[in-house]
């Protein structure tokens, strides 16, 4: 397939996808990487370079959106949870990117349905069980960092989420609620926790794909498209910390939880 030459218009959009897909339950790399691919008609390879190179700006959000947390008072708790989490990330990851992924020939859409209709569940059934209180302990403003068991869960999950389809902030998020965590304190360390991840796949891109001398993407173009990136991720993320905040554990995770179901109905369309 030859590849053609991604238009500013086209990278403008595709950095404002990341910038809002990376945070919701949704896999991020996947939607980005099916634009560039089917709209754009970029190679599948150069279409993932430019995919991961717009996580640096995903990544940078949410560095500065908890520049305060990750150098106040608690600093040592997160970065020991940032740590621990990214090396259990790392090794259940790199066995998945070398031997599974090559061996897959379909998407696992239908996970983040299960996920989502997990939700449901359990925000009906704290509802029902008059559990309001449920969790209020973890639902302080975000300061109740997860302890290392949780951080190894954590990274657990997030390792899995390499895999084609699987929403990495989906699955995260659902590991915190299901520790016990509130949803101010699950948003802020979903986000936190990908920080390294994101990190990594920017940096990876830059030096063997997107970045490289004489490639298909020159560097002012890739500075925008971090930038509106960067730009679009701070905004979704204050509407997630915003909207956990005020919301009671059971209406966040109904809510979130149709959310995500409702981002894959055709998928749904096509089981029946």
């Amino acid at each position: 397939m030859k590849t053609m030459q991604p238009t500013l218009e086209g990278i403008i959009y595709a950095s404002i996808l990341q910038g809002v897909s990376e945070w919701l339950p949704i896999s991020s790399s996947g939607q980005v990487v099916l634009y560039l691919f089917n709209i754009l008609k970029l190679d599948p390879r150069d279409a993932l370079d430019i995919a991961l190179m717009l996580h640096l700006g995903t990544a940078l959000s949410g560095l500065a959106y908890y520049a305060r947390d990750l150098l106040g008072e608690r600093w040592r708790e997160n970065f020991r949870f940032l740590a621990v989490s990214y090396i259990s990330s790392i090794a259940v990851a790199a066995p998945i990117y070398l031997y599974v992924i090559p061996s897959l020939t379909m998407y696992l859409d239908q996970v983040n349905i299960f996920i989502g209709v997990a939700l449901v569940a359990s925000g009906i059934l704290l509802k029902k069980a008059g559990s309001r209180s449920h969790g209020s302990s973890h639902r302080e403003s975000g300061d109740y960092t997860p302890d290392i068991r949780s951080s190894i869960i954590y990274g657990l999950a997030q390792g899995i989420a390499i895999l084609p389809g699987l929403s990495r902030s989906a699955l995260t998020l659902f590991t915190l609620i299901y520790l016990g965590y509130g949803p101010s304190t699950a948003v802020k360390y979903m986000v936190l926790g990908g920080i390294p991840a994101t990190l990594t796949a920017g940096v990876v891109s830059l030096y063997m794909g997107a970045g490289t001398p004489g490639s298909y993407i020159d560097p002012l173009t890739g500075a925008l498209a971090v930038g509106l990136t960067f730009l679009v991720g701070v905004s979704l993320i204050k509407f997630l910390t915003v909207f956990s905040s005020r919301a009671s554990v059971y209406v966040f995770n109904i809510a979130f939880g149709l959310f995500i179901i409702a981002l894959h109905v055709p998928l749904l369309l096509q089981l029946i």
